[in-house]
C-alpha cells in the first residue's frame, strides 16, 4: 500500500509520493515543529522583531519576562482572516486556487501580582499556533510516465497489496502496458491547526531586569485529502490483449487518500529582559522542545474504469492506524528595540538546529528516519526588523516589519525561504482600549512529489488580515 506524502516547507511540505500508507516522513515532523500562525495581530505586525518588545499578551509566546511591562491588568482578543493563493506548476501547466479561512487568533489575560519588593505578573492565553488550511490542484498531460507503471514496478511485491495488479492494470509479473501518455489530475485539501493554552509568570529581579517562564499545552488536528486521476484522453489504450498483455482497454484510474492526525503536546519557555532608561530594551529567551504525541487514521480507495463504462471487479480499499511521537529542537531567541521621540525600531532573531528533530515510540523503520534527519536538514534562522511610529497629534500608531525564515533543508529549490512583510497600526479608543489592525503577506515556494521522481512545485502567497482589541484596567 502506498502513501503519497512528503511535506517540504517552513513548516509545514506534503509530498504525494508512492510509499506505504501510514508511513511517516521527515516532513511530518517539520509540519508540527514550525508554527505558521499569526498568534496575535499585533505580534504579526512585528513578526520575529517582536522579540525586541514582548510587552503585551504576545510575550507568553515570545519572551515571558515581558509580562511585567504592562502597567495594569490586560484582556486581549484577536481575530484573523487568511486568503491563501496557491499556484502549482506541473509539467509546465500552472493552476491557481484560492482558499479563505477565518480564525480566532488569541484570547488572553495578564494580571499583576502585589509584592513588597519589585513587580510580578501572571498571564494565561489561548493561541492558534499553526493553521493548516490550504487547497491546491494540478492538471497536466504526461507523455513520459504514469503512476500506474511506477506502482507496478516499485510498489508492494504482493499481488493483492499492489494497486496496479489488484485492479488488473498490471499482470502477475507486475508489468503494465500503461507506461505513458495519460492526463494526470490531483486535488489536494489540507485542514486543521494546532491550538495552545499558555500560562506564564514573570518577576522583576531588579528595577530594570525581569525573568519569566511559561508552560504550553497543545492540541489540534491535521486532515489531508487527495483525489487523483489518470485518464486516457488520447484513447491510446483501447484493446484488451489477454494473451500477451501488450494493451488494455483502459479509460481512467481514480484514487482517494485520506489522512487524519490527532495531535497533542507540551512545551514551555524561559526568558530574560533588560530595560535601559526608557529608550532601550533587549531580551533573550529559549523555547523548550515540544513533545508531541500523534495518532493517525488513514484510508486509501482506488478503482479503475475501462472502455464501455466497465469498472474493476472491486475497489482497492485500505484502512489503518498508527501512532508516533515527535520531539522538536530548542529554539534560541533574542531581540532588541530602541525608542526615540515616538519612533520605535525593533529587531529579532531565532535559531533552531532542525537536525535535532526526533521520532520516537514508533516502528523501527520510522525511527530510522532520525538518521535521515541529520543528513537532510540543517540549522534554520528567522530574522527580521520592524518600526512603529506614534503619531504626534492623533492617538494612534503605524507600524511595518519584514522577516525571513531560511529553509530547513540542506538542498533547496529557488524561493524556498519564507518571507513576511507586514503593515498595520494601533488606535487608542479612550485611555484604556486599543484596537490593532494588521495586513501581512507571506511568500514561499515548495517542492512536492507526485510519484517516484515526478515532481511539481507550488508557490503559496497567503495574505493575513487581523484585528485585536486590548483593554487595560
Amino acid at each position: 500500500m502506498k502513501k503519497f506524502f512528503i511535506y517540504i516547507a517552513i513548516g509545514f511540505v506534503l509530498v504525494a509520493a508512492s510509499a506505504p500508507a501510514g508511513a511517516q516522513f521527515i516532513e511530518d515532523a517539520l509540519r508540527y515543529a514550525i508554527p505558521n500562525g499569526m498568534l496575535t495581530p499585533r505580534v504579526a505586525g512585528f513578526n520575529v522583531s517582536y522579540h525586541g518588545l514582548s510587552d503585551d499578551i504576545g510575550a507568553l509566546m515570545y519572551n515571558p519576562a515581558g509580562l511585567t511591562l504592562p502597567a495594569a491588568s490586560e484582556i486581549s482578543i484577536g481575530f484573523g482572516f487568511t486568503r491563501n493563493s496557491t499556484e502549482t506548476d506541473y509539467l509546465g501547466s500552472k493552476k491557481l486556487m484560492n482558499t479563505n479561512n477565518e480564525i480566532i487568533s488569541n484570547i488572553g489575560l495578564i494580571a499583576p501580582i502585589d509584592m513588597k519588593k519589585g513587580k510580578a505578573s501572571i498571564g494565561i492565553g489561548y493561541f492558534l499556533e499553526s493553521d493548516f488550511e490550504n487547497n491546491m490542484k494540478y492538471d497536466a498531460f504526461n507523455p513520459n510516465n504514469t503512476f500506474i507503471a511506477d506502482e507496478a514496478a516499485n510498489g508492494p511485491d504482493r499481488f493483492y497489496d499492489n494497486i496496479a495488479t489488484y485492479l488488473t492494470l498490471a499482470d502477475r509479473n507486475f508489468y503494465t502496458p500503461l507506461q505513458d501518455s495519460l492526463q494526470q489530475t490531483a486535488m489536494i485539501q489540507e485542514k486543521g491547526g494546532i491550538h495552545n493554552i499558555t500560562g506564564g509568570m514573570a518577576f522583576d529581579i531588579t528595577e530594570n531586569m525581569s525573568v519569566g517562564f511559561s508552560i504550553v499545552g497543545k492540541w489540534g488536528a491535521y486532515k489531508y485529502i487527495r483525489d487523483y486521476t489518470e485518464t486516457d484522453v488520447l484513447h491510446k489504450y483501447e484493446v484488451w490483449d489477454t494473451a500477451n498483455f501488450s494493451d488494455i482497454d483502459f479509460h481512467q484510474l481514480t484514487m482517494k487518500e485520506t489522512i487524519f492526525a490527532d495531535i497533542s503536546g507540551v512545551s514551555g519557555s524561559i526568558g530574560f529582559q533588560a530595560r535601559v532608561l526608557e529608550s532601550l530594551r533587549f531580551g533573550v529567551s529559549v523555547k523548550l522542545p515540544t513533545w508531541y504525541e500523534i495518532h493517525e487514521d488513514f484510508s486509501w480507495n482506488a478503482s479503475a474504469e475501462f472502455d464501455n463504462n466497465i469498472f474493476s471487479d472491486s475497489a482497492y480499499i485500505y484502512d489503518g492506524q498508527t501512532s508516533y511521537n515527535v520531539t522538536t529542537p530548542f529554539v534560541y531567541c533574542a531581540g532588541v528595540s530602541f525608542n526615540f521621540q515616538g519612533l520605535t525600531l525593533t529587531g529579532g532573531v531565532e535559531y533552531t538546529d532542525v537536525t535535532q528533530l526526533e521520532f520516537s515510540d514508533a516502528t523501527q523503520k520510522v525511527e530510522e528516519l532520525n538518521i535521515d534527519i541529520v543528513q537532510t536538514l540543517t540549522g534554520q534562522v528567522t530574522y527580521g526588523f520592524g518600526a512603529e511610529y506614534q503619531l504626534p497629534v492623533f492617538p494612534a500608531f503605524v507600524r511595518a516589519s519584514y522577516a525571513s525564515t531560511t529553509s530547513p533543508y540542506i538542498v533547496n529549490i529557488p524561493n524556498a525561504d519564507l518571507t513576511y512583510f507586514s503593515v498595520g497600526g494601533g488606535l487608542y479608543i479612550g485611555e484604556k482600549v486599543r484596537l490593532d489592525a494588521l495586513v501581512r503577506w507571506r511568500n514561499i515556494s515548495e517542492l512536492r512529489t507526485n510519484y517516484g521522481t515526478t515532481n511539481y512545485t507550488y508557490t503559496k502567497k497567503p495574505m493575513d488580515i487581523g484585528l485585536q482589541l486590548t483593554y487595560r484596567y
